[in-house]
């Protein structure tokens, strides 16, 4: 390719050089505005018979043949005259754009404003670009969007107007991240911090330390989100912010939640849930709401009121608006838990099902990741086999290199479930470990479940005191968390075990306390395998 222009007469040179400025596809209008230069010219013909330049695919457009030949002819353009460029496209753009100021092609402005070395205006257009995607719910295009306009924004010199861009584009990256965060974007939200602390606005650190600590909890980090999310309602309490106090305490709520504080977690979500409802104005998703009235409803299935917990599920999903919302995802996911809970399979796989749909229409890797294995849990128990304990094991591992942790221990406890009945015992051991590991940092989600695969594992070994080891440490968990279901499940394996090692009267006294508990929650299919084993004593 090198060889080829440096063939070219000078006028031909000169012309595809100012194009790969331009881009790999480029409109007729803004190439003839750019280069001066039109389309149909037979300087551009001539490009063509040189294999460079075609018609595009769209019509009015121009194309390099390859990505890859744009970007050799890019590279041969002067640092000074390709930011000229560059500026020059960005101006073409905003003029094209009229009284919308370029809002069409805010993308395009934002990539060729940083090119151009003018930050501010990139950092500004690459903001519009990710508001733009969000609005379309296409998340990985938002997110790449707020990260260019942070890094745009890092060449600018430390200001309290800096420390003000850097966190307004920091917390539109969290409203889009929440839903699939990743471990990278942690230096951005601590940067956020550093400059907010440098910048010594109360208010500003206050939001900092609430995205920071929003981030933590989103990817399974819930001590550490614990701490700055307090942090940030003390300040907000100190600046008298109620608007930012009762979003604090919606978080602070949802963080409690997944660590099994579920005490104080409830007051702080009703709390929030009742100013929500009070102040919300009918327009657009209210996410805040939502996710806190899910946030409730889990609680409530975990403590076995599934049918109240179900109602809560249903409010949540009233006040959002469209079924593909990516909020709509995490509330079906967090209904597809408590239904495997009450060992409802079918509704859990459907559920489930579709927030791994929603998931996969906003690219959120982590709803799909998640909801598919809440899917695959549910298929194996209504007879999946082995194709469902390998999706199960698959979707697990997608989550590994992004870093995301939360509910990580819902998996290990599925798998360490699913791969004991399997006949997997060392596999299920490796989960197990995992799932308890999980559990030091207060993720207790799958942590009975993997202790009562242990159990089975070691009575299936002939290790009965082993075995009742396990059931013990099964059943702190419950205590732990409050959890009835958990407490009734425990139960029921107890007595399977007594019964596999040849004690029925040690049996039969767990085995009726768990049949009243399962009657109780109204957990059926648990109810007919207890039944079942009580003919079997």
């Amino acid at each position: 390719i090198e060889s080829r222009v440096a063939r070219l007469p000078d006028a031909q040179a000169a012309l595809v050089r100012i194009a790969a400025v331009v881009g790999n596809v480029m409109p007729n209008w803004l190439f003839e505005r750019v280069t001066g230069c039109a389309a149909s010219s037979p300087l551009v013909r001539a490009l063509a018979e040189h294999d460079l330049i075609f018609p595009g695919e769209q019509p009015q457009t121009l194309r390099f043949k390859h990505g890859i030949t744009r970007e050799v002819i890019y590279q041969s353009v002067g640092l000074q005259q390709r930011k000229t460029l560059h500026l020059r496209v960005a101006e073409c753009l905003l003029e094209q754009g009229g009284p919308s100021g370029g809002a069409q092609s805010s993308e395009a402005l934002a990539y060729h404003f940083d090119a151009a070395g003018r930050p501010v205006e990139a950092a500004h257009y690459a903001t519009l670009a990710g508001d733009r995607a969000v609005l379309t719910s296409a998340l990985d295009r938002a997110q790449a969007q707020y990260r260019a306009a942070l890094v745009a924004l890092e060449r600018l010199e430390p200001s309290p107007d800096l420390s003000q861009r850097w966190n307004a584009a920091a917390q539109r990256l969290g409203l889009a991240c929440v839903f699939d965060p990743s471990r990278d974007d942690l230096v951005l939200f601590e940067r956020a911090l550093a400059l907010a602390r440098t910048a010594g606005d109360p208010a500003v650190l206050a939001k900092a330390h609430y995205w920071l600590g929003y981030l933590r909890y989103a990817l399974g980090d819930s001590l550490e989100a614990l701490v700055h999310i307090e942090t940030a309602r003390s300040v907000a309490q100190t600046l008298a912010d109620d608007r930012l106090l009762v979003q604090v305490q919606a978080t602070l709520g949802q963080a409690l939640a997944a660590t099994g504080r579920y005490g104080p977690a409830l007051e702080l979500l009703e709390t929030a849930i009742t100013v929500k409802r009070q102040h919300r104005s009918g327009a657009g998703a209210a996410v805040g709401l939502a996710y806190s009235l899910a946030a409730k409803g889990h609680v409530l299935a975990d403590r076995g009121e599934f049918d109240a917990a179900q109602a809560w599920f249903d409010q949540a999903l009233q006040t959002v608006p469209g079924a593909s919302h990516a909020l709509v995802a995490s509330i079906q996911g967090l209904r597809a838990s408590a239904l495997l809970w009450q060992g409802r399979w079918a509704e859990a796989q459907e559920a489930a099902t579709q927030a791994f749909r929603i998931g996969e229409q906003v690219r959120s890797l982590f709803t799909l990741s998640m909801g598919r294995a809440a899917a695959a849990y549910a298929h194996w128990m209504r007879g999946g086999g082995e194709p469902a304990l390998q999706e199960l094991k698959d979707v697990s591992a997608w989550l590994l290199p992004r870093g995301n942790l939360l509910f990580r221990s819902f998996n290990h406890g599925w798998l360490a479930d699913a791969l004991v009945s399997a006949g997997c015992p060392s596999e299920a051991r490796l989960h197990a470990a995992r799932a308890l590991r999980r559990s030091r940092r207060c993720d207790l989600y799958g942590v009975a479940m993997a202790c009562r695969a242990m159990a089975s594992a070691a009575a299936a070994a002939g290790d009965s005191a082993r075995a009742r080891g396990w059931i013990d440490r099964a059943m702190a968990v419950a205590a732990q968390r409050g959890s009835a279901h958990e407490h009734a499940v425990t139960l029921l394996r107890s007595a399977e075990i007594e019964a596999g090692a040849g004690q029925p009267d040690r049996a039969k006294p767990l085995l009726n306390q768990a049949l009243a508990a399962f009657d109780r929650l109204r957990m059926d299919w648990h109810v007919e395998q207890a039944l079942q084993l009580r003919q079997r004593l």
